[in-house]
């Protein structure tokens, strides 16, 4: 294991392979229409682990 955890993305790759098999439908489907370039924003969880924790100061501030 890697020390500390590395902080990652998690997402479904169940629904990315569903959203490109229905993209990959749709351009077999309709091989004469204008495809253009489509933004696809799919819902996804941030996994804080050990690499984005703020260390503590070993040095103490001086006030003055």
């Amino acid at each position: 294991m890697v020390q500390p955890g590395l902080t990652s993305v998690n997402y479904s790759g169940f629904e990315i392979g569903k959203m490109a098999a229905l993209s990959l439908i749709d351009l077999i489907r309709y091989p004469q229409a204008k495809h253009p370039v489509t933004a696809i924003v799919m819902h996804a969880n941030l996994v804080t682990r050990g690499s984005s924790l703020r260390k503590a100061n070993k040095r103490q501030r001086n006030p003055d």
